[in-house]
């Protein structure tokens, strides 16, 4: 199944704002680690305009793939990837990568991820577990589970986005987790898997600005209030964590060594 899944070409979308060094392991950490043919698109919200210089642009040509550098003035993370999802949708490759630039990716992440979409059409997202194993202690290495409220690093396919509408971009957080509410809503399933994905979290700017507002929490809660509004059946806000409404499937999915899928109804 690796290799079947490896044939395909994929589309990863990394919004970034004064991280070079952060964005430039992202990229080196793809191109090294994944073994399909990626189409980068890099939505910048930097001063100059450009995210991919020279030094990255060779990380990404000389590995034989290729990159749009799109240059937004907004600096919403939700109106970044909305803008990268509609880039993607012109650039037409069906699998569709969320990505933020302080992930750094294993051998076979992004393979691992897609496993699933590619060979269930029931799951329209899949997520890595990623730096949330702390919050998810008993997951098992080859285990795919239900879940919502995973974002960071997620891939879709172009179908879905089609299907359901591109990302909130008027969201200025939790643009991922509106995402999966609709998904649930018009009847697909969202899960997670646990690859080799690292995510540092929440680094600062080069300059050293920290990136999270001093109102966060409060603009949290209110995000948080909008979807749980929005979408009753599948969320209720309670101080900014979103619970779940309704019950998942009962199916048990596990990946073989090969990234087959088994499901056990």
């Amino acid at each position: 199944m690796i290799s079947e899944i490896q044939k395909q070409k994929i589309s990863i979308c990394v919004p970034t704002l004064h991280r070079k060094k952060l964005l430039t392991k992202f990229i080196k950490s793809c191109v090294d680690n994944c073994n399909m043919k990626i189409d980068f698109i890099v939505v910048n919200q930097n001063d100059n305009k450009i995210a991919v210089d020279k030094d990255i642009e060779s990380i990404i040509v000389d590995s034989g793939n290729s990159f749009i550098d799109h240059y937004i003035p907004e600096r919403s993370v939700g109106k970044a990837r909305s803008v990268a999802f509609d880039i993607a949708l012109d650039v037409g490759n069906e699998f569709v990568f969320a990505a933020d630039d302080d992930c750094k990716i294993g051998k076979l992440s992004i393979e691992k991820i897609m496993a699933p979409i590619y060979q269930d059409d029931r799951f329209w997202k899949i997520g890595a577990l990623g730096g949330y194993r702390a919050f998810i202690r008993d997951f098992k290495e080859n285990e795919l589970r239900f879940h919502l409220n995973i974002g960071v690093f997620w891939l879709t396919k172009l179908s879905v986005i089609k299907k359901i509408g591109n990302i909130n971009s008027t969201l200025s957080a939790r643009e991922d987790i509106e995402f999966d509410a609709r998904i649930w809503e018009e009847g697909g399933w969202t899960g997670i898997v646990d690859s080799k994905l690292t995510h540092t979290r929440n680094q600062p700017l080069e300059s050293g600005e920290r990136t999270i507002p001093k109102n966060y929490d409060e603009e949290w809660n209110t995000i948080s209030d909008e979807i749980a509004n929005n979408y009753p059946n599948i969320f209720k806000n309670r101080g900014g964590r979103l619970y779940r409404q309704f019950k998942f499937p009962t199916n048990e999915f596990w990946l073989s060594e090969n990234l087959k899928l088994n499901e056990k109804a």
